[in-house]
């Protein structure tokens, strides 16, 4: 599915989103309404979250969106 259809899924569901493309478990995107913006959830040897998630313009032109949990 693309970006905008994964987020509104994601935001009811209190989930996150990510790519297909990706990889299983790599990076998790959780869509916010704060100042944060979106926040990255990186899971591996060490969890780590960022904020301010800026996707790239094949990332919003992408349809290998997929909703986390």
């Amino acid at each position: 599915m693309n970006i905008q259809q994964a987020t509104k899924i994601a935001t009811k569901q209190k989930r996150g989103i990510t790519r297909k493309s990706w990889g299983p478990r790599s990076v998790t995107i959780l869509p916010t309404n704060t100042a944060n913006g979106c926040l990255l959830l990186f899971f591996g040897r060490k969890h780590e979250v960022k904020s301010n998630w800026e996707p790239t313009a094949l990332d919003l032109l992408a349809n290998d969106w997929e909703v986390q949990g």
